[in-house]
Protein backbone atom coordinates (compact mmCIF):
# COMPACT_ATOMS: atom_id res chain seq x y z
CA UNK A 1 0.00 0.00 0.00
CA UNK A 2 2.97 2.48 0.56
CA UNK A 3 4.32 1.80 -3.13
CA UNK A 4 0.66 2.87 -4.09
CA UNK A 5 0.41 5.41 -2.36
CA UNK A 6 4.27 7.10 -2.90
CA UNK A 7 3.58 5.84 -6.47
CA UNK A 8 0.54 8.39 -6.46
CA UNK A 9 2.31 11.29 -4.95
CA UNK A 10 4.96 10.96 -7.90
CA UNK A 11 1.99 11.20 -10.74
CA UNK A 12 0.21 14.41 -8.89
CA UNK A 13 3.64 16.09 -8.48
CA UNK A 14 4.47 15.74 -12.08
CA UNK A 15 1.07 16.49 -12.99
CA UNK A 16 1.27 19.92 -10.95
CA UNK A 17 5.12 20.60 -12.37
CA UNK A 18 3.38 20.63 -15.75
CA UNK A 19 0.91 22.98 -15.19
CA UNK A 20 3.39 25.10 -13.12
CA UNK A 21 5.19 25.08 -16.74
CA UNK A 22 2.54 25.70 -18.74
CA UNK A 23 1.56 29.08 -20.49
CA UNK A 24 -2.37 28.42 -20.68
CA UNK A 25 -2.33 27.42 -17.06
CA UNK A 26 -2.59 31.50 -15.76
CA UNK A 27 -5.39 32.15 -18.31
CA UNK A 28 -7.24 28.99 -17.79
CA UNK A 29 -8.09 30.02 -14.17
CA UNK A 30 -8.98 33.48 -14.99
CA UNK A 31 -11.10 32.31 -17.05
CA UNK A 32 -12.48 30.13 -14.23
CA UNK A 33 -13.06 31.79 -11.53
CA UNK A 34 -14.39 34.66 -12.98
CA UNK A 35 -18.00 35.54 -12.56
CA UNK A 36 -19.55 35.93 -16.08
CA UNK A 37 -22.35 34.72 -18.36
CA UNK A 38 -20.06 32.70 -20.28
CA UNK A 39 -18.72 30.78 -17.04
CA UNK A 40 -22.41 30.50 -16.17
CA UNK A 41 -23.39 29.25 -19.19
CA UNK A 42 -21.02 26.13 -19.26
CA UNK A 43 -22.02 25.30 -15.04
CA UNK A 44 -25.98 24.85 -16.49
CA UNK A 45 -24.63 22.95 -19.34
CA UNK A 46 -22.42 20.93 -17.06
CA UNK A 47 -25.09 19.85 -14.54
CA UNK A 48 -27.08 19.32 -17.04
CA UNK A 49 -24.84 16.63 -18.81
CA UNK A 50 -24.79 15.57 -15.17
CA UNK A 51 -28.40 15.44 -14.42
CA UNK A 52 -29.21 13.35 -17.82
CA UNK A 53 -26.20 11.00 -16.80
CA UNK A 54 -27.96 10.11 -13.49
CA UNK A 55 -31.37 10.16 -15.17
CA UNK A 56 -29.88 7.76 -17.51
CA UNK A 57 -28.34 5.19 -14.59
CA UNK A 58 -31.72 5.05 -12.87
CA UNK A 59 -33.75 4.77 -16.42
CA UNK A 60 -31.55 1.34 -16.38
CA UNK A 61 -32.45 -0.18 -13.39
CA UNK A 62 -35.75 1.27 -12.94
CA UNK A 63 -37.06 4.28 -11.22
CA UNK A 64 -40.00 5.77 -9.70
CA UNK A 65 -41.78 9.04 -10.14
CA UNK A 66 -40.13 10.78 -6.62
CA UNK A 67 -36.84 9.88 -7.80
CA UNK A 68 -37.00 11.71 -10.84
CA UNK A 69 -38.69 14.53 -8.90
CA UNK A 70 -35.79 14.72 -6.57
CA UNK A 71 -33.10 14.43 -8.93
CA UNK A 72 -34.46 17.90 -10.66
CA UNK A 73 -35.30 19.66 -7.60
Amino acid sequence: MEGFITKAGEVIAAGLAMLDNSPWTDRVLEFAVAQGPVQMVILFLLSSMIMIWRLNAMERKGFEGTMVGTLVM
